[in-house]
């Protein structure tokens, strides 16, 4: 929207002013955003005069984001992650680009699924717009790296499904196949919701209080630190649950897509993930709330 006021003239605004037999000056009023409005003088030599003005925003702030890319997130977050994946290879790729320092490919197992994704989270994100679409049927991936069960970490991953139950990402010892060992994981139950468990003495979870198998793509981003569980989506943490140790100590791989869930809460009989994934990592630190806030914006 544009409009050109006078000088001496009241707006709605505020008052323009200037001094006796000046010339006008003409000011451009640009509607920036819901309820932000920017004046700018259009200033000719020559001539003086000014504008006064109070401008109420109640609802809307201006602020700049903390990064612009998901990639520059996850690297200044954690230059030591386990791995960082896209998840946005060509089809029928074998391996997952690893951006982290690590720079250790995931392998996934058949060869990449992948489809182009209409508003996929990360768009500044250099590269394609293809999304990892697994199937809910053998499709998987995982970190070759074998690590030792941490009790400090993050997960994080960008998803999208209209299926209720899922495994999304964790930790096993085993690759693939069926896993005696298994925790630190992230998934959705048979309600939709989200579940991040810890074995704790027994299956301590923390769960979403809402469903997230709505055909929206949604951040999930689970912390442990200190026996402190915590759960984001979207930005803002969901459940919490404080004095969960993990007491489960094995050497394991990071696997996303599908992992053994038996024995788990509202676990789904088949485990395998049915939708689309988008920009996974895991991290041996904890991300703060700032940290996890200022990820999700990076990637809108």
């Amino acid at each position: 929207m544009k409009q050109s006021i006078i000088p001496g003239r009241s707006t709605r605004l505020g008052k323009l002013f200037s001094r006796p037999r000046r010339t006008s000056i003409p000011v451009r009023i640009i509607l920036v955003g819901s309820g932000a409005i920017m004046a700018t003088a259009l200033l000719i030599p020559a001539t003086s005069g000014g504008y006064i003005a109070t401008i109420t925003n109640s609802t809307n702030r201006a602020a700049s984001a903390t990064f612009f890319t998901c990639t520059a997130a996850t690297l200044a977050t954690g230059n030591n992650a386990y791995f960082a994946y896209r998840l946005n290879d060509s089809s029928l790729s074998l391996f997952a680009d690893d951006y982290s320092s690590n720079a250790t490919d995931g392998t996934y197992v058949l060869p990449m699924l992948s489809t182009t994704t209409t508003s996929p989270p990360c768009p500044r994100d250099t590269g394609s717009t293809n999304a990892y679409t697994p199937n809910g049927l053998l499709s998987m991936a995982y970190s070759p790296t074998t690590i030792a069960s941490p009790n400090t970490f993050t997960l994080e991953i960008w998803f999208k499904t209209t299926v209720a139950g899922g495994y999304i990402m964790g930790l096993a010892n085993t690759a693939t196949g069926i896993a005696t060992q298994k925790d630190r994981h992230l998934y959705l139950g048979t309600t939709g919701r989200l579940i991040f468990g810890v074995h704790s003495g027994s299956n301590r979870t923390v769960t979403s209080p809402q469903r997230y198998d709505d055909g929206v793509w949604h951040q999930a981003i689970a912390t442990l630190s200190a026996g402190i569980m915590r759960l984001y989506v979207d930005g803002a943490m969901v459940g919490i649950f404080p004095g969960a140790t993990p007491d489960l100590s094995y050497t394991g791989y990071w696997r996303i897509g599908q992992g053994n869930l038996n024995t788990w809460p509202v676990a789904p009989i088949n485990t395998y993930f049915s939708g689309q994934l988008r920009y996974a990592a895991a991290y041996p630190i904890e991300l703060s709330a700032a940290q996890v806030a200022a990820h999700y914006v990076a990637g809108k």
